[in-house]
């Protein structure tokens, strides 16, 4: 039989005809069919028979896939999820949705999330939204993840108050409760006690340690130089046995005869000095053997406030003034013929000798040196002493007077540099420009501290200022003193819209929206995580 592959045959007058099964084609039933004639490669898919003649490929057109061509390929084979986003096929399989990883979002999770947006950052805290988080940075007086904890300043190491301040801490911030004589927010300014004067009969007043100290005259002590200091028990100032007698902030001398002064110091007198002593009062030591006692060659020792002689061989007495001529002993008048005494002196022979009786002004051996009047430093206070013939001047400087500058000058009462803001307070040997009544600084400009009449109402907190006060006002209340009560929820304290209900002690409380908690609604309920 010509048909082949188990076909039959099927015979005609003069020809046959086979009937292949489905497997087989051709004449004879000797060939297998062409698999791709039936198209199976859908959507553009090109079909390829296998050699063995029975089966095809399709090699598909971009977008699809499977053995015909039919499906369409998976839309997550490409990854489009970025930032570790999880890829899921829509049901259609030609779209595909990302589930994006907590800090980005967008269609392929390419966009980063803003963090911030909720706004979780109290208190004036700065929000910065991170790479799959936020962080918040915190005003000075709070802090936590949200800036939520309030920082308690007088905790910290910080001395804040100054000078024994008390420290007093606030919502946001902190105040001092300075002590008596200091003023500023951290009582870092002493009040400036000798703006009211209390140094008296010209003392100079220094604040130290919030309180004054003053330096008295001379003349006067006690805390405020109010107490007359008794110059007749401290100075002894009255000469040659004049009485004194105590006067407020002085002393006055009762001389006695034939001395005047304030002091006593001028005298109408000679003084007859032992030897060894010389001036008006016998007040200088002199060199015992300066006037060369010793006669005929001797050698004058001195021995104190006297001298001794060693005399010359052939030469005897207390001035080896005695020669021996033929065993007599001769005595030369040295006062004559001529005077050795100079300016008025009157010249005593004496045994082997001679002294000078010099008139008052003038001492020496020969009264030729000019008396010392100066030698007790009469003038006080820096004055400069010139001795004169028979008595001394005093030289005194701008800010004192008097015979011995001993007394003050007021230069309130002549000229002075204090401006018209200021007063003039005459010191002992100066003055000092004080600011008036209720003002200080350099310029006394600054008030006095206006707290210690307690101008804060309703419980409110005073701090002094260099211009007056401020008061720190309780929840409430408002005003330059806190006079005024207002609604507790004026302000909005409630955040992320949160509802704020006023109370009857003038408080507040906030009703907050799902997400939120906290006693201003601030905290809200957000995953943190944390890279």
């Amino acid at each position: 039989s010509p048909c082949q592959n188990g076909a039959s045959c099927i015979k005609k007058v003069g020809r046959y005809f086979c009937e292949c099964s489905t497997a087989h084609v051709g004449k004879n039933c000797h060939k297998k069919p062409d698999p791709c004639l039936s198209k199976p490669c859908a959507n553009g898919g090109t079909c390829s028979p296998i050699s063995s003649g029975s089966d095809y490929t399709c090699a598909c057109a971009a977008g699809y896939t499977g053995k015909n061509c039919t499906a369409e390929p998976d839309p997550c084979l490409s990854k489009p999820c970025a930032n570790g986003g999880t890829c899921s096929p829509i049901s259609s399989g030609s779209d595909y949705t990302c589930a994006c990883a907590a800090g980005y979002t967008g269609k392929n999770c390419t966009a980063a999330s803003d963090h911030c947006s909720s706004k979780p950052c109290l208190n004036g805290g700065s929000c910065t939204s991170a790479n799959n988080s936020y962080i918040c940075t915190c005003a000075l007086s709070h802090t936590g993840r949200n800036c939520e904890i309030h920082v308690d300043e007088c905790s910290s190491s910080a001395e804040r108050c100054q000078y024994g301040g008390t420290c007093q801490n606030l919502d946001g911030g902190y105040s001092c409760k300075c002590v008596a004589g200091y003023v500023g927010s951290s009582c870092e300014i002493a009040v400036d006690k000798c703006s009211r004067f209390p140094c008296e009969n010209g003392g100079t007043c220094s604040n130290r340690g919030g309180d004054f100290v003053c330096q008295c005259p001379p003349t006067y002590t006690g805390k405020n130089c109010s107490q007359d200091v008794d110059e007749c028990k401290t100075l002894f100032p009255c000469l040659h046995g004049g009485s004194c007698e105590n006067v407020a902030g002085s002393y006055r001398c009762s001389c006695t005869a034939n001395y005047q002064g304030s002091n006593c110091e001028t005298g109408n007198y000679t003084c007859q000095c032992p030897s060894g002593f010389t001036g008006q009062n016998c007040q200088l030591g002199m060199d015992s053997c300066s006037a060369k006692p010793c006669k005929n060659g001797a050698t004058c020792e001195p021995a104190g406030a006297t001298f001794s002689c060693q005399c010359a061989v052939g030469y005897t007495g207390r001035y080896c003034e005695n020669g021996c001529i033929n065993r007599l002993i001769a005595d030369i008048d040295e006062c004559q013929p001529s005077n050795p005494c100079y300016n008025g002196g009157t010249c005593v022979n004496e045994e082997g000798a001679y002294s000078c009786q010099c008139s008052d002004g003038f001492t020496g051996k020969h009264c030729d040196l000019d008396v010392d009047h100066c030698w007790a430093l009469p003038c006080l206070n820096g004055g400069t002493c010139k001795s004169s013939l028979f008595n001394y001047t005093c030289a005194c400087p701008d800010n004192f007077s008097g015979i011995n500058c001993h007394l003050d000058v007021d230069e309130c009462k002549s000229n002075n540099s204090c401006s018209a803001d200021q007063m003039c307070v005459n010191t002992y040997g100066g003055y000092k420009c004080s600011c008036k009544t209720g003002y200080y600084g350099e310029n006394c400009t600054l008030a006095l501290s206006t707290c210690d009449s307690s101008p804060c109402l309703n419980g409110g907190f005073c701090s002094n200022t260099e211009i007056g006060f401020s008061c720190v006002c309780p929840v409430g209340f408002a005003g330059k003193t806190c006079e005024k009560s207002f609604d507790a929820c004026y302000d909005m304290p409630c955040q992320n819209g949160g509802t704020c209900t006023s109370t009857l002690s003038r408080t507040y409380t906030c009703s907050c929206r799902e997400g939120f908690a906290g006693k201003h609604c601030e905290i809200g309920r957000y995953t943190d995580i944390r890279p």
